[in-house]
């Protein structure tokens, strides 16, 4: 078993030439802790839980003959997000398992939404060093601070080659 706690900050300062300087400016904290381990000899689980506040400010003025054009209010974006990723994997046999897993994510800010994921692959072992997985996905986003204009559902169909060498 496997348990991590992990804090992060980061800041980004953009800089453009066109703006004549800084265009933006990024700033996280984010916090993470996270459990895994084998259950029995075939089922192993992992969990993360993971809470970050995010912040970009980038000014509305620009400079004249920009192709940009001037705003009323500065373009930033903050919101605190919450997330949690649950992951289930299973070995059928030596050289085949499954894995389900599933994300939530919550941001709530002056652009809120609610995303939601869940995903199931098959792991085929070709040799020692080859493996295919195959799987598919269901996203689901809801844009909570609109008219949900932006929410979206979206299914996905993947097939990976892997090779170590």
């Amino acid at each position: 078993t496997v348990a991590t706690l992990k804090y992060q900050y980061t800041q980004l300062d953009i800089d453009n030439e066109v703006f004549g300087g800084e265009a933006s400016e990024m700033r996280s904290h984010r916090v993470s802790t996270g459990l895994s381990g084998a259950v029995t000899s075939r089922l192993f689980l992992a969990g993360t839980v993971m809470v970050e506040d995010y912040e970009i400010t980038t000014p509305a003025n620009v400079p004249a003959g920009s192709r940009w054009a001037d705003g009323t209010d500065p373009y930033d974006y903050e919101a605190n997000t919450y997330t949690g990723l649950l992951a289930a994997t299973y070995a059928c046999t030596a050289d085949v398992s499954t894995t389900l897993d599933y994300q939530f994510t919550r941001a709530d800010g002056n652009i809120a939404y609610r995303y939601q994921r869940v995903g199931l692959a098959v792991d085929f072992r070709l040799s020692e060093k080859s493996s295919i997985r195959t799987g598919y996905e269901l996203s689901d986003y809801d844009d909570l601070s609109g008219n949900g204009f932006d929410n979206y559902t979206a299914h996905g169909v993947f097939t990976t080659y892997r090779r170590v060498f």
